[in-house]
């Protein structure tokens, strides 16, 4: 009784340490998925930034896009040319327009420069009647269009040189520059018709320099590291420079009213090729370290699930040695009673016969070979557990076995 309660205490022990072993390796585990989930966290936070500041280079480049149009466009090209139509108004204003050509050939360098940008020129008298330059040929639904939305009496914004008239037409984006001779509601309208043609030769030519600073690059890059894609009002495309690299990370930058609303419904598509990414963001774009995470969790599972095994072997392991130890205790207790009992019987000169005497002799030295036997079964067990011991098995024939131990046993019997 007393050893089985000893059994099982010592069982309770090795199960609370190992229970507090298993709850460590599973705690373990959860710090590693933890960990992994931060990191995923890091990463992914990590991208946003600098997928985010990718996404304001695009943008910056857009913006300076703008500003190069509307410079080279507005203040280079629409200011001069009004400019020079209201002044030939005035000085002859019975005569038609200049047309084009004779803008091409003027004998000021900025109107020459600009007269490409002229399709087609007019003038509007107070009632309405609409005339055109020698050689100049506006569409008739455009014509209609100029008539139509200039026709209405209304009065200039103060400060303004010139006024513009942006719609999708006859399959394009029509544009029309113009400019009221007075403050009067009802005064002469000179203007031109832009050539759509002149408009994209000046994007490309706007990307002769570097949109970006050089003071925020790292390296010297160039245009050749941005998207661009210009669309006019009617979706038609303007200009395009570059490649779409993946991943793609566009911005859209509308002109709006920008400038006297310039380009009003124009759309300017800007991304920043990921592959420079490194010389515009201090670590580059970082890629994906999902699948790290994920298999260096799986690996940690793994060897908790390992570790949680070869613990349930440890203890079948102790629950077998503690079985042995009681055994082997009990196999002891068997030969030192059968050696006491017939020590004490020759002792106490208990016996009957010379033969008796020789018997008691025999079992006392078979029962000790017996036990010097199960001694050096121990030892070979404490080998074996170290490693030293290698155990060889053969058969034998158990009907003698069976008879030697009935008669070890029948005198306790």
């Amino acid at each position: 009784m007393r050893l089985s309660r000893r059994k099982s205490a010592r069982r309770a022990g090795v199960a609370s340490r190992s229970g507090l072993i298993v709850v460590l390796l599973l705690l373990s585990l959860a710090l590693a998925a933890v960990l992994a989930v931060r990191a995923q966290m890091a990463d992914v936070n990590h991208r946003a930034v600098a997928e985010n500041v990718l996404r304001d280079y695009a943008r910056l480049a857009a913006d300076e896009l703008v500003r190069r149009m509307t410079t080279k466009v507005g203040y280079e090209g629409f200011y001069p040319l009004i400019t020079f139509l209201k002044q030939r108004f005035v000085e002859a204003p019975t005569v038609p327009p200049p047309a084009p050509a004779d803008l091409a050939r003027s004998g000021d360098e900025g109107i020459r420069a600009a007269a490409d940008l002229v399709h087609a020129t007019f003038r509007i008298t107070p009632d309405g009647v609409l005339s055109m330059a020698e050689g100049s040929t506006i569409d008739t639904n455009v014509a209609r269009w100029i008539t139509t939305a200039l026709a209405q009496p209304h009065v200039e914004p103060p400060g303004r040189r010139y006024s513009m008239l942006i719609a999708p037409l006859s399959g394009r984006a029509r544009t029309v520059v113009y400019a009221r001779l007075s403050t009067e509601p009802a005064s002469p309208i000179v203007g031109f018709e832009v050539s759509p043609d002149a408009l994209r030769t000046r994007f490309q030519a706007a990307l002769v320099r570097p949109l970006l600073p050089p003071s925020l690059l790292r390296q010297s890059l160039k245009n050749d590291i941005l998207f661009i894609r210009v669309a006019d009002a009617a979706g038609n495309e303007l200009l395009r420079a570059g490649q779409q690299s993946e991943p793609y990370l566009p911005i859209e930058r509308r002109f709006g009213s920008d400038y006297n609303g310039l380009f009003d419904g124009t759309v300017i598509h800007a991304a920043v090729d990921p592959a420079a990414a490194g010389a515009l963001v201090i670590g580059g774009l970082p890629r994906s370290r999902l699948p790290v995470l994920l298999g260096l969790l799986l690996l940690a599972s793994l060897l908790t699930l390992t570790a949680v095994l070869q613990l349930r072997r440890e203890w079948a392991l102790a629950a077998l040695r503690s079985e042995f130890v009681a055994q082997v205790s009990h196999e002891l207790r068997t030969p030192l009673t059968q050696i006491r009992m017939f020590s004490e019987t020759l002792l106490l000169d208990r016996v009957r016969s010379e033969e008796e005497r020789r018997r008691s002799l025999e079992i006392i030295d078979r029962e000790a070979r017996r036990l010097d036997h199960l001694v050096e079964n121990l030892l070979r067990f404490s080998r074996g557990e170290r490693g030293e011991a290698r155990i060889a098995t053969k058969s034998r024939d158990l009907v003698p076995l069976v008879r030697q131990l009935l008669a070890e046993f029948e005198p306790l019997a």
